[in-house]
């Protein structure tokens, strides 16, 4: 497995996976925004199979702002969740963020679950945030920085 940058050749398989985890998916024009956009990060987790999954990213200034992940569905429940996760938390605190937000659906208790093992913790809802009216949690991980 490694993670690398996604580029435009990967937005079948990325979408296949898109359209199979969210009830709302995004259109492939979102991700040429996270790939091309220069305060975004649009990364694919891939084997010699093909793409296993995927996150989107932004950095501003000492805040990121996880947009999406999401693992292919016969892939799920093997950690890779919590790689992708993993990696975004590394590469925002790189980039010099000290905190990292997210929002994730009330009813998707296994992402909830997996982003409080992580450290994240609630701060806030937003209500009727997605387009069928179901609230957001809004979440926040506070990234410390190493001493240099």
């Amino acid at each position: 497995m490694r993670i690398r940058q996604m580029d435009v050749r990967d937005l079948p398989q990325v979408m296949a996976i898109e359209e199979a985890s969210f009830a709302d998916p995004w259109l492939p024009e979102a991700f040429l925004c996270e790939i091309e956009g220069p305060l975004s990060h649009a990364a694919v987790l891939e084997d010699d199979s093909g793409i296993v999954g995927y996150t989107t990213f932004r950095t501003v200034v000492d805040e990121g702002h996880l947009m999406n992940v999401a693992v292919a569905s016969e892939r799920r429940g093997e950690g890779w969740g919590r790689r992708l996760l993993t990696y975004v938390i590394e590469t925002c605190r790189g980039r010099g963020a000290i905190y990292l937000y997210l929002e994730v659906r009330r009813s998707n208790v296994p992402a909830r679950s997996m982003y409080e093992r992580a450290g994240f913790v609630e701060q806030g809802i937003r209500r009727k945030y997605y387009r069928d009216g179901e609230d957001a949690i809004l979440m926040v991980l506070f990234l410390e920085q190493e001493e240099g």
